[in-house]
C-alpha cells in the first residue's frame, strides 16, 4: 500500500511539472 501511494505521489508531481503548476 505504501509503495502504491509513493508511486501515485511521483506520478502526481510529474503531472504538476508537466502542466507547469
Amino acid at each position: 500500500a505504501a509503495e502504491a501511494l509513493g508511486l501515485s505521489r511521483s506520478a502526481f508531481y510529474r503531472r504538476l511539472e508537466k502542466y507547469g503548476l
